[in-house]
């Protein structure tokens, strides 16, 4: 009975079930869905569970070319790079959460750096230049207006994007 529902497709052989846990483990950066005008500011007064998120990431680890631990910053191949380049993104930011499966580890935003209003949270500027540079999870905009807690070195995301070959500590 068993080899005919694997054969059906009623029970996953052993091999799918690794490579969909295989999938399982990657970084993924969600946009918030339908956000109002409050933005990334307003959403900090929502907790984290209950932000409502596109369906399709906006990057994930697969995208990534490299990730500096020790700076923070990250090499986009250019397909993911150009579609954080062409976002629309407000004066006051579009939100962001970063994701390991389906566990939210922080939240932060999209800036513009034409943008005067600050933000205490995760940043990535939007790059403005054609060709594809590094980005960085910074913290704050401007960076000394930064007052929380760091979320950017989760255990789970490093060893995963260290699994994955995309670490290092200069590039």
């Amino acid at each position: 009975l068993i080899p005919i529902l694997v054969y059906n497709g009623f029970a996953e052989p052993e091999e799918a079930r690794k490579q969909n846990a295989k999938s399982k483990d990657k970084v993924e950066v969600y946009l918030a869905k339908g956000e109002g005008g409050g933005g990334p500011v307003a959403s900090t007064n929502i907790p984290l569970s209950q932000i409502k998120l596109e369906d399709v990431p906006l990057f994930t680890s697969d995208d990534m070319l490299y990730y500096n631990s020790a700076s923070d910053s990250f090499l986009l191949k250019t397909k993911a790079y150009d579609a954080i380049r062409q976002l629309e993104v407000p004066v006051h930011g579009k939100t962001f959460v970063l994701m390991v499966g389906k566990r939210r580890v922080f939240r932060g935003a999209l800036w513009s750096n034409w943008s005067s209003m600050p933000f205490d949270g995760v940043v990535i500027v939007q790059p403005t230049r054609v060709v594809n540079s590094e980005l960085q999870l910074q913290l704050g905009y401007p960076k000394e207006y930064f007052t929380g807690q760091d979320p950017r070195h989760d255990p789970e995301v490093l060893s995963i994007l260290k699994d994955a070959g995309k670490t290092s500590e200069q590039h």
